[in-house]
């Protein structure tokens, strides 16, 4: 449990491309994609759109999905704010206002999709709570680098185009129907540095160990409890859709 705990922390701050372009409407309120054989019904986030799949939208998602894989997950469903979505159709260039990504863990070498339909939520929770203070955030930060590194080379051209910087931990925020957990980042380009937070939930969804992550610029500590208040009702969306 400690493994899956540090490979979708590490998967939470891979996805900072705040910088690579900004995306209009809700087609439906749930979304339903399927992982490891099991069907998973996704609600849209409040006053967010759906990621599509053209234009600058695919570089963002072609970038995140990349950087997802290699830090051993999959990219499911991403959102943002509406005003970036058409822009980014539209193939302008912006930065998101705020944006909220779900993933799920890959399992073993090959890094396959498995869900452990015999794993109690609240057993799942329980191990990644007691986990997640023993977690490297040295050791993560390198393999975020990596991951990121690697999306920057094959999708934008330039290893350097996005760079994640000076984590703050937040470490371990709640734990209810998920672990809550939060990181402010130094996050930009060779032009601009913006500071990053999130908040990320892990929970289980009929047996797919699933992690969502809410994002927005930094302004002080009240963007961390509105991101945790944020994060905590999606939560509930989700459970109750599922």
């Amino acid at each position: 449990m400690r493994k899956i705990a540090k490979t979708i922390y590490v998967a939470c701050s891979v996805t900072f491309a705040v910088f690579l372009c900004d995306a209009p409407a809700v087609a439906s309120e749930v979304l339903n994609t399927r992982f490891g054989g099991v069907s998973l019904n996704f609600p849209y986030p409040d006053k967010l759109c759906l990621l599509g799949r053209k234009g600058g939208e695919k570089a963002f998602w072609d970038h995140q999905t990349m950087a997802q894989r290699q830090a051993g997950n999959k990219l499911l469903v991403a959102w943002l704010n509406c005003e970036a979505k058409r822009r980014l159709r539209n193939g302008e260039s912006t930065d998101l206002k705020e944006w909220v990504l779900v993933v799920a863990q890959l399992s073993g070498a090959t890094k396959t999709e498995r869900t452990f339909p015999k794993i109690r939520r609240d057993q799942y929770i329980k191990s990644l709570a007691k986990a997640f203070p023993n977690l490297d955030l040295n050791e993560t930060k390198e393999n975020m680098d990596r991951a990121i590194e690697k999306a920057n080379s094959v999708i934008l051209g330039d290893k350097a185009a996005v760079a994640l910087n000076d984590p703050i931990n937040l470490g371990v925020l709640g734990v209810e129907d998920a672990v809550y957990f939060g990181m402010i980042l130094n996050v930009g380009n060779k032009i601009e540095v913006k500071p990053i937070a999130f908040v990320g939930g892990l929970t289980i969804l009929n047996g797919a160990p699933v992690a969502h992550y809410t994002y927005r610029h930094y302004e002080g500590e009240k963007t961390i409890s509105e991101l945790l208040s944020k994060a905590k009702y999606y939560n509930a969306k989700l459970i109750f859709s599922n």
